[in-house]
């Protein structure tokens, strides 16, 4: 019994660490990305893949997950949320404000690229995917997935998400109510990723929020001027 304790403790000391470190390490990288902007690329490319190279390197397993749903499934109940979100958003008092964007079929256009096979699937791949199991190993599941939410939300705003020369983001992070909102997208996602246990679900709540905010001229992903 007691050298279950251990190895238990020692897991668990583990776990901790690889979290610790992983999260440290994406938040001085998106911190620093503020400054140079050619660090994001950085950000972009240690999300998506430092799951997979920290399991060559480290060499810890994954936590066991429970069996995966079908794919049908993982694709409605990732839809289901997404749709949520969406309605969350065109309820807000302001959700119309800045609608339509500018060559508005052209901002659909680059909004499901960029989303669809960029930004979603790093944020994904690294805080659901990743992140979620090993909380789930150190707490409940409801503990994890609020923790999660908090990482998330908190990572938003380390980034340049609000503004450059070319894009206008018309939500402000770092506000009560953008914070809120990036918290519940987090909730949302973590919940198609434990119902599903399949990245795709995940990614389909995310792509279908990401996609409200550029139908709706809140991210507008490029303006031009004369």
């Amino acid at each position: 019994m007691r050298e279950e304790m251990v190895g238990s403790e020692l897991s668990r000391k583990e776990r901790e660490k690889e979290i610790l470190l992983s999260y440290s390490f994406l938040s001085i990288l998106s911190l620093a990305s503020r400054f140079f902007a050619i660090i994001w690329i950085g950000v972009v490319i240690f999300l998506l893949t430092f799951p997979w190279i920290w399991s060559k390197v480290a060499g810890l397993e994954s936590p066991s997950e429970s069996e995966k749903s079908s794919r049908a499934y993982a694709f409605g109940i990732g839809t289901l949320l997404g749709t949520v979100f969406f309605i969350y958003c065109i309820i807000s008092p302001d959700a119309w404000d800045q609608f339509p964007p500018p060559f508005f079929e052209m901002q659909l256009l680059a909004g499901f690229i960029a989303n669809a096979l960029i930004l979603v699937p790093m944020q994904e791949i690294y805080f659901r995917k990743w992140l979620l199991p090993r909380l789930e190993e150190l707490t409940s599941t409801p503990n994890a997935l609020i923790l999660s939410s908090l990482l998330f939300m908190l990572w938003h705003l380390m980034p340049p998400f609000q503004q450059d020369s070319t894009t206008q983001i018309y939500i402000d992070v770092a506000s009560l109510m953008g914070c809120l909102s990036t918290f519940i997208l987090g909730i949302l996602c973590g919940i198609a990723y434990i119902k599903s246990r399949r990245i795709v679900a995940p990614w389909l709540t995310h792509t279908i929020a990401g996609m409200t905010l550029v139908f709706l001229g809140k991210v507008v992903l490029f303006t031009f001027t004369e």
